[in-house]
């Protein structure tokens, strides 16, 4: 079994060794004691999230257009296409459509919000209004957290929450903090 611990190294079981390679090889025999250390070493990130979309141009101009999000890819398939776009940190968001789609998107109750953070949440919600989305609100500097938060909603109405961060947030925070 090879799994990718880190960009440049692997992790190789063989008759329960572990060998780690990278700068140096590392010897660890995995066995029961052992085995929930060894799958916690493993770093793990939330990459990108996809939504469904019923007008991807339209989709494409609020969130390439108005976010500035940068395009780094499409998908094209008989069933769908997807276009995924990339933040300054890499985070991506993926933007589906699927050609046997008609109306409105159903959003259901499962999907809240979706959070951007920006260095400028006035200048990001300014240019969302002017490209049409709705706006929740405006921005506002939040008494129990360290942000700035507005909040839009794109044009298949997923509500979009934009932050721009005033120093780290405590472990608990909140009113009843």
């Amino acid at each position: 079994m090879i799994v990718d611990m880190r960009p440049t190294g692997s992790i190789i079981c063989i008759g329960g060794w572990l060998i780690a390679s990278g700068i140096l090889p590392t010897l660890i025999e995995v066995n029961s004691t052992n085995l929930s250390q060894v799958i916690t070493t493993m770093k793990t990130s939330i990459d990108q999230y996809c939504i469904n979309v019923s007008d991807l141009d339209k989709s494409i101009a609020f969130w390439e257009g108005a976010l500035q999000l940068t395009i780094t890819h499409r998908i094209e398939t008989e069933g769908f296409t997807e276009i995924v776009l990339a933040g300054d940190n890499g985070h991506r968001i993926q933007l589906a459509s699927h050609h046997d789609q008609t109306g409105p998107i159903e959003h259901g109750n499962g999907f809240w919000k979706l959070y951007l953070n920006t260095d400028d949440c006035a200048g990001l919600y300014q240019r969302c209004i002017d490209a049409g989305a709705e706006s929740i609100s405006a921005p506002e500097r939040l008494e129990h957290w360290p942000v700035t938060a507005a909040f839009v909603r794109d044009p298949d109405g997923y509500m979009v929450e934009i932050l721009e961060h005033h120093g780290e947030a405590p472990a608990l925070s909140g009113p009843a903090a």
